[in-house]
């Protein structure tokens, strides 16, 4: 009989932690000793990327309307793992860890059906934020955490997370479209009516304080500035999901830049885009400002597409690219030294290429969806074995 593992998804959209474990499931498409279901909210990009992998898909919304109680989403989630019968429930965000957890405390105290009792309860660490003493508790109550880089585990044993249920998995890549693609063609088709001289400046990601989307913004408008003759564009790719003023105010911000600075056609806003892969075949470079990054899977995703990165040395990504070798990793918070990174970038005629192709190595051998999903899928074994006994 294959292991049962149910994925508990938070929100409906497809963004990097999203993207990583569907990647794992496509590396496990042919696994006869691996059974999915997914746990997910019924609409949105998510659950029709589910449906394309014909995996079973279970509505579950944690911000239903009218909204749950933690009680009633954690009873409702004990539920749906009794009736589907999983031997695993994974989540896969910090968020659904902790419900998780509450779901285990209720499992324990209130004595759950034998097969309950013996469910393998799994969390997967995605971010770098403060942690309540509470929420602390939520997530030691599952059997394993897992996070996506050492910076990550750090982060939170410091916070009183039990180290020796926390295992490090970095996220890994193996889609054949993050990969080399002639760039007369990619720009031409990803960026129509872009000079082919031109130099494009990459960003993928939410747009957000934690981005920090601005910092790139800044750093590009003072080298158009100084040099007038060159041709630079920030293209950013990514949407804001968050309605909170100040994640407004940060999207109107980066408008507001480049029109005081009188270079608004130097902006480029694309919204969501589904050929990431070729706009970044399609760039000159990529410029990740992040302020906080965990493990970025845009920069996999960039390294494995041969393009020259740029990326501020926060969180996990020092883990991923060696500074000086595979990128140019810069302080966080400081458009100056991105307008440096970048300045060097466009004097040198082989250090972008020559950072690129060491990247595209690393990426290649350290950082792969197959030992990824290796890894994960022994310490679900690890953690069912240990249950059964």
């Amino acid at each position: 009989m294959p292991t049962r593992i149910g994925l508990l998804f938070e929100f409906p959209t497809l963004n990097g932690g999203e993207r990583s474990m569907l990647s794992l499931l496509d590396h496990w498409r042919s696994s006869a000793e691996l059974e999915f279901v997914a746990f997910a909210p019924s609409a949105g990009r998510l659950a029709e990327d589910l449906q394309r992998r014909q995996v079973t898909l279970v509505p579950f919304h944690r911000q239903a309307q009218p909204p749950q109680t933690a009680p009633e989403s954690a009873a409702e989630l004990l539920r749906l793992c009794d009736q589907y019968r999983l031997d695993v429930l994974h989540a896969n965000s910090l968020s659904m860890a902790r419900l998780a957890g509450r779901m285990r405390t209720r499992i324990r105290t209130l004595a759950g059906s034998p097969a309950t009792q013996r469910l393998c309860v799994t969390g997967h660490l995605r971010d770098m934020i403060r942690l309540s003493r509470t929420a602390v508790d939520e997530l030691n109550e599952n059997d394993f955490t897992v996070a996506v880089s050492q910076a990550v585990r750090d982060f939170h044993t410091q916070q009183g997370l039990c180290g020796a249920r926390c295992r490090v998995i970095y996220n890994g890549i193996s889609d054949a479209r993050y990969a080399p693609q002639d760039r007369v063609e990619a720009r031409r088709t990803a960026l129509p009516g872009m000079a082919p001289a031109a130099t494009v400046i990459l960003n993928v990601g939410q747009i957000s304080l934690r981005k920090s989307q601005a910092d790139a913004a800044a750093a590009m408008i003072a080298l158009q500035r100084s040099d007038p003759q060159r041709d630079l564009h920030l293209v950013v790719a990514g949407e804001r999901y968050s309605m909170k003023p100040e994640s407004i105010a940060c999207e109107q911000a980066l408008h507001q830049m480049f029109a005081d600075a009188g270079m608004p056609q130097r902006l480029h806003l694309l919204g969501y885009r589904d050929d990431v892969p070729r706009l970044m075949n399609a760039a000159s470079l990529l410029v990740h400002s992040a302020r906080q990054e965990p493990f970025g899977r845009v920069l996999l995703e960039a390294a494995a597409c041969g393009l020259p990165i740029i990326a501020t040395n926060v969180g996990g990504t020092r883990e991923m690219l060696r500074n000086g070798t595979d990128a140019l990793l810069v302080p966080p918070a400081s458009a100056d030294a991105i307008e440096a990174a970048i300045s060097s970038f466009l004097d040198d005629q082989e250090g972008p290429s020559r950072y690129a192709q060491s990247a595209r190595a690393r990426v290649a051998e350290q950082f792969t969806v197959a030992a990824a999903a290796g890894q994960l899928a022994h310490l679900w074994l690890e953690c069912t074995t240990d249950r059964q006994h």
